[in-house]
């Protein structure tokens, strides 16, 4: 039910008819989704982290670009290449 509201954009009522279940259902089952999500979390962390990856790989994005004239565009390239991996990755 989670799937077909934030996924695939369905209404509650279309999800009820789906799952032959009223709409109240379906609603309190969302709510109990998103509260276990938010647990989960709170205690993994898993948004804070990839947040904070995704600003430390901007900063290297500025790094590297402030480094073009200095190195040797090979090696730059090579370092673009693994920042790319390291984005790619997650």
């Amino acid at each position: 039910m989670y799937d077909l509201y934030f996924q695939q954009d369905l209404s509650l009522g279309e999800i009820a008819q789906i799952k032959n279940v009223s709409r109240n259902a379906v609603y309190d089952l969302l709510q109990r989704s998103e509260e276990a999500l938010e647990s989960y979390e709170e205690k993994l962390g898993l948004v804070g982290r990839h947040m904070e990856r995704c600003r430390l790989v901007e900063n290297m994005k500025v790094k590297l670009a402030s480094l073009q004239g200095k190195v040797s565009p090979a090696e730059l390239y090579n370092l673009q290449v693994i920042l790319d991996k390291i984005e790619k990755s997650w």
